[in-house]
């Protein structure tokens, strides 16, 4: 689950601009120039720019100067679709053209339209606050200049702890900010998904839609049998659905018996996949210490508390409740 190696092109002109060569940022990081850039990776890199630049808001600025050209076929795809809800329904549809490292959902409800933005990858959220900063910002300030300023968000959502001061979050969104929330995103009113695009060519848009999708198969037939499997039981998980052997088969583009030979030729079976996925899903929610245990068992699709902490204990080697100490007492000696 990588990214592609222009996607640190603009956090890289930004620390340029700032005086900090690309070097220094990598070395920094903790990277080696030219190495596979992973989202623990991509996020290093950010974090490094807001230290070196001494700018504290460094991802908001990236984010507010980001265009949709830098995320080539998805990015121009989304620009030139006909409506915002279009553009974030493509976003969200076709974001593997990009990276399969992340993920965008739209749902909607009470008149709210909300977008999440997540990662596949356990990164904690202070370690990616200026990653997850910059693509709102992006993602805001996109859907705010392509409707001539009436798509302004309601909300905003980050999972990080809110900085000393947030007066910059406040310029840049122009709309409550909730920090150290369940989930990263922004919402709209219901009938901002409604406004036109300005500048745009929908028949353009629908060209590079069909190729992103051809792209976006060919991708998902060369991943890894395992890697595919793993990113639909995890979406499964995400949207509280149990997870299906049939509906990850048809992700693998297999038949389900097919899909349990291929599985078992790797040394694995399909419940020690489920539980793996299950168990990644709640050593993540237990970062939050607002959640009970029980209830992380529920979101990881356990129907049992006592099945979770059997499987917890099997996989990571100690208990939920321990695990959540362990990960605190860490935390607080960063």
């Amino acid at each position: 689950m990588t990214f592609p190696p222009e996607a640190a092109d603009k956090l890289l002109a930004a620390a340029d601009q700032a005086g900090v060569a690309r070097e220094a940022l990598f070395a920094a990081a903790g990277i080696a120039p030219g190495a596979a850039l992973d989202y623990a990776a991509l996020c290093a890199l950010y974090e490094a720019g807001a230290r070196l630049t001494r700018d504290g808001n460094f991802g908001l600025r990236v984010g507010t100067h980001t265009r949709p050209d830098m995320y080539g076929l998805l990015g121009y795809a989304a620009a030139h679709s006909a409506s915002l809800g279009e553009a974030l329904e493509r976003l969200v549809a076709l974001q593997g053209v990009w990276t399969d490292a992340v993920a965008l959902e739209l749902k909607a409800g009470g008149g709210v339209a909300r977008l999440r933005y997540r990662s596949r990858v356990p990164v904690p959220p202070r370690q990616r606050r200026q990653e997850c900063e910059q693509m709102i910002a992006a993602i805001a300030s996109f859907a705010t200049a392509a409707t001539g300023g009436a798509a302004r968000p309601i909300e905003v959502r980050f999972e990080h702890q809110a900085p000393p001061d947030v007066a910059e979050h406040k310029r840049v969104f122009g709309c409550p900010i909730l920090f150290r929330a369940r989930s990263t995103g922004l919402s709209w009113p219901m009938a901002a998904l409604g406004l036109a695009l300005a500048g745009t060519d929908p028949k353009l848009g629908a060209l590079i839609r069909v190729q992103a999708e051809g792209e976006l198969a060919g991708r998902r037939r060369r991943a890894p049998l395992v890697e595919t499997v793993r990113a639909a039981v995890r979406d499964g998980l995400e949207r509280g659905a149990a997870p299906g052997l049939a509906e990850a088969a048809a992700a693998a583009g297999l038949g389900p018996r097919t899909l349990q030979r291929r599985l078992r030729d790797l040394g694995m079976r399909w419940t020690m996949l489920v539980d793996g996925v299950r168990i990644e899903l709640a050593r993540e929610l237990l970062a939050d210490p607002r959640l009970g245990i029980s209830q992380i068992a529920f979101e990881a699709g356990f129907s049992q508390a006592s099945a979770f902490h059997r499987a917890f204990r099997r996989i990571a080697g100690t208990t939920p409740r321990r695990y959540r100490l362990e990960l605190a007492a860490t935390e607080e000696r960063r």
